[in-house]
């Protein structure tokens, strides 16, 4: 009986409703400061990252267009620290303060180009 409840999923975490003061707060934050990530702030105001993104809607604030892209001088330092097996893709992605999934998605995104390329026959 045991192995059926760990199969189950965990429950969520309960939700958390700011006050009106501290929603505008994470609005003014979000609004004024865009290094500040939605990440910070979720965790900053005890919320879930996507709450961030409809709190802010709700106070008219406009939403961000996401993370600035790698430099390409940036995205071919990745692909040769990937390629030459010096570091893995966590430390890979720390280096350059970006995510892990963001690192694998480059490192497929070439791969794609390379197979797109051909043989040249």
């Amino acid at each position: 009986m045991a192995a059926v409840f760990e199969s189950m999923p965990r429950p969520r975490k309960p939700r958390v409703d700011l006050a009106a003061v501290d929603a505008a707060a994470l609005a003014r934050l979000y609004a004024a400061r865009p290094d500040v990530t939605t990440a910070e702030l979720a965790q900053h105001f005890g919320v879930a990252r996507a709450s961030v993104a409809a709190i802010v809607a709700r106070h008219g604030a406009p939403l961000r267009a996401g993370r600035p892209a790698l430099p390409p001088e940036a995205v071919a330092r990745v692909l040769n620290l990937y390629r030459d097996d010096s570091l893995r893709v966590a430390e890979i992605a720390e280096l350059v303060g970006r995510s892990p999934s963001t690192i694998y998605r480059l490192i497929k995104q070439a791969s794609r180009a390379i197979e797109r390329r051909g043989t040249g026959n």
